[in-house]
């Protein structure tokens, strides 16, 4: 009985087919942190644009 319940594990086993790990190009928290520098990036230079705007206009 118990030799029979191995041999039927055995048996899945040996059909089982190891499979390759895929992964992501690009994993989702990297293109949010790319994201948020780049919004940082965008508002730091209105910031800066800004700035010379109002300089110039004194």
């Amino acid at each position: 009985m118990t030799a029979d319940h191995y041999r039927a594990r055995l048996a899945l086993l040996d059909v089982t087919v190891v499979l390759p790990v895929v992964t992501p190009s690009v994993a989702r928290p990297a293109r949010r942190a790319l994201r948020v520098l780049l919004s940082l990036i965008s508002s730091a230079g209105s910031a800066t644009l800004a700035a010379i705007t109002a300089r110039s206009n004194r």
